[in-house]
């Protein structure tokens, strides 16, 4: 028995064709879906966000912080060696002679150091170091407080076997230490404890 081709299809649609294999397949309705499969509304794809502006915010925001990391960094070293320098620069208030030393907590400290040949001295308070380099003899007179830690260390740069280095710290007149060292690159260290 055949089915005929063209003529009203089970649901009275004009020209609905038939497949001639016996009805195996499932019917087509006009938009193309055999029956029993329902159509959904597809979403078109979602636009992808870009991500470079992501990653160049957070390249800039790094490059900010590594900046203001610096500049305190910076700033603190500065204001280190600024109030290094304050302290052991003379005071108006001794200078004047209205005040004495002790009365402000700071005394004169005299630095001395001698080498047979050329020497360096790095001398200072509180971690805060200067270096000098000298020829035979070296002065300096600084206001440092009595409640400091003050050191000077003289190291020979000559490097004779013979060569002698000296250090000496005297505080308001008195000799607080002095050490000498002899030998090549030898090292003389002498301290002013509270």
């Amino acid at each position: 028995m055949s089915t005929p081709v063209n003529g009203p299809g089970p649901e009275g649609q004009p020209e609905n064709h038939r497949p001639q294999d016996g009805g195996q397949q499932g019917y087509q309705q006009q938009g193309g879906q055999p029956y029993g499969q329902q159509s959904y509304y597809q979403e078109p794809p979602k636009k992808k966000r870009k991500k470079w502006p992501w990653i160049v915010g957070a390249i800039v925001l790094l490059l900010i912080l590594l900046f203001a990391g610096c500049a305190a960094l910076i700033g603190g070293a500065a204001k280190s060696v600024n109030d290094s320098i304050q302290s052991s620069a003379p005071s108006e208030s001794a200078e004047g002679g209205s005040s004495d030393g002790a009365a402000s907590g700071k005394d004169q400290l005299q630095v001395d150091a001698t080498a047979s040949e050329s020497a360096t001295a790095s001398y200072g308070a509180g971690g805060s170091m200067s270096t000098a380099e000298m020829g035979t003899t070296w002065t300096e007179t600084v206001t440092a407080k009595t409640t400091d830690f003050f050191t000077v260390t003289v190291q020979d740069k000559s490097g004779a076997s013979d060569a002698k280095v000296t250090c000496k710290l005297t505080r308001d007149g008195k000799t607080v230490q002095e050490k000498s060292a002899t030998g090549a690159y030898s090292i003389a260290t002498c301290t002013d404890t509270p």
